[in-house]
């Protein structure tokens, strides 16, 4: 019984911590910081919190051309894009809503496996990717409106977010190196998305910016840095304590999470529309997720 007590806490810290990030990252934006610094200095801290973690543990760090090559193009896939948009659109369509559309990345995961042929074809889980798709335009039709600035046009592009994280995971399955560890490879991305953006944030001339203060908006990301590290320790230690469906949950709890917080600190609503695509994520993510051929 307290194991599984503490199984199940590590679970929820897990889901509302991430599903807090949002929140935080409106908050920072709201509070003057540059998207481009903010993701800079998040993937820094990361990745050397978790570089430490790896040579503590006694583990090398590799830097083979194929470690190279695999921390730049997922770090940059998986953390430089779907990060910066995260800070950029979350002052535009809210905490809540990017929480929500992060959920579909399992799917189109899964989507993205079926075309490459990685996964098998079954019923339930095509019947996810559509309850997917479904839960999408009920987010995004009642108010079409594709214009510069608008929010159709913010939650489109918030619609990268996860199709980053999917290309993300699709990667790993096929070029991950056999040389290392997850946290170890997760470190490389970190860092590798900190040096693809050092240039980038110093031609803009925000040189002045990198170094973190005290103020609300550093504050606010270096909270992110700390919460996407140990979550992502006790999420693999979650994996490996209690297996991988169990883990799984905390896409759940981050959903809810999510919409949760953006509600708690930043009193948003959401209409019926919304509230209806939640429901059909949540069984969609169940299908995909949930509904696998024994040995997948």
């Amino acid at each position: 019984m307290g194991r599984q007590l503490w199984l199940t806490a590590c679970l929820l810290y897990i889901g509302i911590a991430w599903g807090l990030v949002p929140s935080l990252a409106r908050l920072a934006t709201s509070e003057g910081a540059d998207a481009l610094n903010a993701t800079f200095l998040q993937s820094l801290v990361g990745g050397v919190v978790l570089l430490a973690l790896t040579l503590v543990r006694g583990k090398r760090f590799h830097l083979s051309w194929r470690h190279l090559w695999f921390y730049t193009v997922c770090g940059f896939a998986g953390t430089t894009i779907p990060t910066a948009i995260v800070f950029a659109a979350a002052p535009e369509v809210g905490a809540g809503m990017i929480a929500i559309i992060i959920a579909l990345a399992p799917i189109l995961t899964y989507f993205g496996a079926l075309v490459l042929g990685l996964e098998p074809h079954g019923f339930w889980r095509l019947a996810g990717i559509g309850l997917g798709f479904a839960a999408v335009l009920l987010i995004v039709l009642p108010d079409l409106e594709i214009e510069v600035g608008s929010l159709t046009a913010w939650l489109l592009i918030t619609l990268f977010i996860p199709i980053c994280y999917a290309i993300e995971s699709l990667i790993i399955a096929l070029r991950r190196p056999p040389e290392g560890d997850a946290m170890m490879l997760v470190a490389g991305m970190l860092l590798s998305s900190a040096l693809v953006l050092l240039p980038v944030v110093l031609l803009g001339g925000a040189a002045n910016d990198i170094l973190p203060g005290w103020d609300t908006a550093s504050i606010a990301v270096g909270s992110i840095a700390a919460i996407n590290v140990t979550a992502y320790v006790i999420f693999l230690y979650l994996i490996s304590a209690a297996g991988p469906v169990f883990a799984t949950f905390a896409g759940y709890l981050n959903m809810v999470a999510g919409v949760i917080w953006g509600i708690v600190l930043w009193q948003e609503s959401h209409s019926s529309w919304v509230w209806g695509a939640v429901v059909l994520l949540a069984v969609a993510m169940y299908l995909v997720s949930e509904r696998r051929p024994r040995g997948t």
